[in-house]
């Protein structure tokens, strides 16, 4: 009722400009009365009168004004009326939508469709349910007043008016997983490029909002948006401390820290020079095991392509090398940075090694990506019968006169 006295007021004053013929001529014409019937109806702009039969005043004389409140009166009725036909005078035309009067004049095909966002069950070619819902409250409402527009363009567009926090309302992604004539974003896999937002009609977006009620496109700030970007630069200190961090993961068992030689519960394996040492699974290992099979047995009944986008396996077949086990003398340890000057040094000295000794000597390159060049972490060692220190490019640069280099 608000708006619809907003809209009268709005047409009484641009009818404050205009004179009394032309008033009456416009509201002839939205009855649907001809240009010539303008005269016999109405009176001049001079007639101050309108007088009975007799042309005597009797005292009913009816004032031209009193006329021009009436005509203005049935002028504001009749466009009041236009305006909800044609939607002219609702800001929010998805509240004005009659959900039961508009699925009536829908065709089998987009009922479906449209039963398939409400219960978010679109499947994939798979398969697989997409799990995009709706809720957005009065979800029908929101689909009905979609109908009329290409959601796959709104998305684009809005993407382009604001491409750092980009307004994607709740309902318009399940549309995408459910209607056939978005059939072409699925087989691309909803994969788009910024190209492709510049290209996007704006002004759809514009009537889009428009018919909500909005003047302009709404824009949302980064902050209200559950967009979180991640500060990725570390100084040296944060990289230090994570590479701890790793390192104790790696080595630090708490269940042996205090397990002494001379206790009774210590077991051959625990140590450190038993065959046997360090072959029984971590804790975390052995929770994976353990929630893999879980996941094999609640799912056995699962297609192959549904358990491979949770959990995949790879098989390796054992084969046992003889020949290469003679052979076998030591283990070369290159451990350097991960800049590619070091790295290519460490090229070298692999193929070296291979020409050399072939299968004996077994090289590998540790990269310390925490650590950087003018560290001068440069350590080449043998694990053997012994571990020999083969060469130290920190111990010569720090201890120049007291390194002799390796033995």
């Amino acid at each position: 009722e608000e708006e619809a006295e907003e809209a009268m007021q709005q047409r009484s004053d641009d009818r404050s400009e205009a004179t009394s013929t032309d008033i009456s001529q416009q509201f002839l014409t939205n009855l649907g009365c001809s240009d010539d019937d303008i005269d016999d109806v109405f009176p001049s702009d001079s007639d101050e009168l309108i007088y009975n039969q007799n042309g005597e005043d009797d005292g009913n004389a009816i004032n031209q004004k009193d006329l021009m409140r009436l005509q203005t009166a049935l002028e504001n009725l009749v466009g009041t009326i236009k305006g909800y036909e044609d939607g002219s005078l609702i800001d929010n035309k998805q509240a004005m939508i009659r959900p039961q009067y508009e699925l009536e004049k829908l065709d089998h095909q987009t009922l479906d469709e449209i039963k398939l966002c409400l219960n978010a069950s679109a499947v994939d070619p798979n398969g697989l349910e997409y799990e995009q819902s709706i809720k957005n409250e009065d979800p029908l409402r929101w689909l009905l007043y979609d109908l009329d527009y290409n959601v796959t363009n709104l998305m684009l567009a809005a993407c382009a008016h604001n491409p750092k926090a980009p307004l994607i309302p709740n309902h318009w992604m399940p549309q995408l997983c459910a209607y056939s004539r978005y059939s072409d974003v699925r087989d691309r896999d909803f994969k788009f490029t910024w190209a492709d937002c510049e290209s996007a009609d704006m002004d759809e977006l514009k009537r889009y909002f428009k018919g909500l009620g909005y003047n302009e496109i709404p824009t949302f700030k980064a902050k209200e948006t559950n967009i979180v970007e991640l500060e990725t630069e570390y100084d040296q200190e944060d990289m230090t401390m994570a590479a701890f961090e790793n390192w104790m993961d790696e080595v630090y068992i708490e269940d042996d820290e205090n397990l002494y030689f001379d206790d009774e519960d210590f077991q051959p394996e625990n140590n450190v020079f038993d065959f046997n040492y360090g072959m029984e699974d971590s804790d975390d290992v052995t929770g994976f095991k353990t929630e893999l099979k879980d996941f094999k047995t609640e799912h056995r009944n699962e297609t192959s392509a549904w358990k491979n986008k949770y959990v995949r396996e790879t098989n390796y077949t054992y084969s046992k090398d003889s020949d290469g086990a003679e052979q076998f003398r030591g283990h070369l340890v290159v451990a350097c940075c991960g800049s590619d000057k070091d790295l290519e040094i460490a090229e070298k000295v692999t193929k070296r090694m291979l020409e050399e000794f072939d299968r004996q000597v077994y090289v590998e390159t540790r990269v310390y990506s925490h650590a950087r060049q003018e560290d001068n972490l440069y350590e080449i060692w043998l694990e053997s019968y012994d571990i020999e220190l083969l060469h130290s490019r920190r111990g010569a640069f720090y201890n120049a006169k007291q390194w002799l280099g390796g033995r």
